[in-house]
């Protein structure tokens, strides 16, 4: 069952001013590459990153692999409609995948910023449905109300149906209350569900979430 589970990073002043950096060093790196893609009317990647990886890692100062997805970023943006010079905000959603984010524990997430990597507390905040458009191994960065948020793409385990009773004949059944479950109890389930087993295959193609040094599948 995809769901996204919403962790608030607890930054200090500098993990703030790094990730603050990096989100809108992203963007710009993202709204050059629509520019060119606009200009060239192409919404190949593949085509357009040999155009622009050189320049932007140079301009930009981002790592290869965040080059690399501001590249798709702006393309798949740009392919939704080719009649839009598509635009980007300092502060739109950045694009972070399993190679420059990584959950390490229950309470601390590695990511990679302009400023090298950052050990960041969090806490789960919530669990909602997954976009459709969502890409196995991808998670979001997001900036709400001077707080960052990070959407997390996971594959949860189906809740399990409930057992079938069958009473003797003249019996009666009785169910018994089931309390709902409590909010925290909620909250510690997602997390554990972030650090469930699943081997870790370094370079793989397809997706997943580095989780704990293991890889769980979105």
């Amino acid at each position: 069952m995809k769901q996204t589970v919403v962790l608030k990073l607890e930054t200090t002043a500098s993990q703030f001013q790094a990730l603050m950096k990096t989100m809108e060093a992203f963007n710009q790196a993202c709204q050059h590459v629509a520019d060119l893609a606009y200009e060239k009317r192409t919404a190949n990647k593949i085509a357009l990153q040999p155009l622009v990886y050189g320049e932007i890692r140079k301009r930009y100062g981002l790592s290869s692999q965040m080059v690399v997805r501001s590249i798709s970023r702006a393309c798949e943006a740009y392919k939704a409609d080719k009649r839009v010079h598509v635009r980007f905000g300092p502060h739109d959603p950045m694009v972070f995948d399993q190679r420059i984010l990584s959950i390490k524990s229950l309470t601390t997430v590695s990511v990679l910023t302009l400023a090298g990597r950052q050990m960041i507390a969090y806490r789960f905040q919530a669990y909602r449905a997954c976009p459709g458009d969502r890409v196995k191994g991808q998670a979001d960065l997001l900036l709400e109300q001077g707080v960052f948020l990070l959407h997390v793409y996971v594959d949860l385990p189906a809740p399990s149906a409930p057992a079938i009773v069958v009473p003797a004949p003249g019996a009666t059944l009785v169910r018994p209350a089931a309390d709902p479950p409590a909010a925290d109890d909620t909250a510690s389930s997602v997390r554990r569900s972030l650090v469930r087993a699943g081997s870790l295959q370094r370079r793989r193609p397809v997706g997943g979430m580095v989780i704990c040094g293991r890889r769980i599948e979105v």
